[in-house]
């Protein structure tokens, strides 16, 4: 015959409200530590920096095959820095303030905020690269994923007679040992061109 133990339900104890509050104080300790150990913040500008890099190599090798391909094509003015962020004013003077300051003779080139990603010359890079063989290698040109004047996050472009420079501010410590590794002038902008002396001169103080 089976024989069923009667369970002593008295023994059983709960926590104790003492014990729930060491747990409590414990699991927020981990929580806090884990925050600090990851960083949120730095794991979001990782992401949005290689991004960023990304795309300042896709915009390159564009630029490359629109200066191979189309023979003569409008690359832009001398001494102008072309920037991804709109303003009403060609010459940005809505946010003039938040950009850092160019040498004398130099300037800055905004466009509206509609025509900013067009690929056809009159976006905020003046090169037409639907007049390239088989059209433009991109639907819409890429921006800075945050794009702040306020921040400094924009991507920027300017050309010598010679070649010329991308250059895009890094936010995270992690992406910024890249902007010193690429041979550019800036220790916190990833550079990418054929013409790094470019960025060195825009600069300097």
């Amino acid at each position: 015959m089976l024989k069923f133990k009667c369970m002593n339900f008295r023994a059983m104890k709960g926590f104790t409200l003492n014990e729930l509050l060491i747990v409590i104080a414990i699991l927020a300790v981990m929580a806090g530590s884990a925050v600090i150990v990851l960083n949120p913040g730095e794991l979001l500008g990782q992401g949005r920096d290689s991004k960023r890099i990304g795309e300042l190599n896709s915009l390159a090798s564009a630029i490359t095959l629109h200066t191979n391909s189309v023979i003569g094509g409008y690359k832009g003015e001398l001494k102008t820095v072309y920037i991804s962020l709109p303003d009403t004013s060609e010459n940005c003077d809505s946010i003039l303030s938040l950009l850092p300051s160019l040498p004398v003779g130099w300037s800055y080139h905004c466009v509206l905020e509609g025509d900013l990603r067009k690929t056809d010359g009159d976006g905020w890079l003046p090169m037409n690269f639907n007049a390239m063989p088989g059209g433009s290698p991109f639907n819409q040109l890429p921006i800075d994923p945050e794009n702040s004047a306020e921040n400094n996050l924009y991507f920027a472009y300017a050309k010598s007679d010679t070649g010329y420079v991308l250059a895009t501010l890094l936010e995270s410590e992690k992406q910024r040992v890249k902007a010193n590794e690429d041979g550019g002038s800036d220790p916190e902008r990833f550079e990418i061109g054929s013409d790094f002396s470019l960025w060195a001169e825009i600069i300097s103080p």
